[in-house]
């Protein structure tokens, strides 16, 4: 949507008419335009918040790598002071396993485990 009513700004269509042509509010798109003029840029600019919980990253993570569930990792940051909701904790330990492509190590002693591959004669 601000691309395309930035891109008709462009073309020296007049509020009026980019509001007809969008379908938008007019002043939305003199909302648009006015960000634009002020910014140089077509999207707008998203304001995140920082986590609580990116202080308590390389923990949180070590404590992955223990195989701990998010209750065990809330329990054990409440343990610490952390003042947050296990639903954050939850959606925090979800994005960085996506983010981070986490990978839990098994430690396990030699000759505990084996891999066998099985390769399969061809039918004659």
């Amino acid at each position: 949507m601000h691309i395309s009513i930035v891109t008709l700004w462009k073309q020296k269509k007049s509020k009026r008419e980019i509001a007809k042509i969008t379908g938008h509010d007019r002043k939305t798109v003199k909302r648009i335009i006015k960000s634009y003029e002020e910014t140089g840029q077509e999207l707008p600019v998203l304001n995140r918040k920082q986590s609580i919980l990116n202080e308590y990253k390389e923990q949180i993570m070590e404590l992955i790598e223990q195989n701990l569930t998010a209750v065990r990792i809330y329990e054990k940051l409440s343990e610490q002071g952390v003042s947050t909701s296990y639903s954050s904790i939850h959606r925090y330990i979800s994005k960085i396993k996506i983010d981070d492509k986490i990978c839990v190590r098994f430690h396990t002693p030699p000759g505990e485990e084996a891999q066998v591959d099985y390769r399969m004669k061809p039918e004659d």
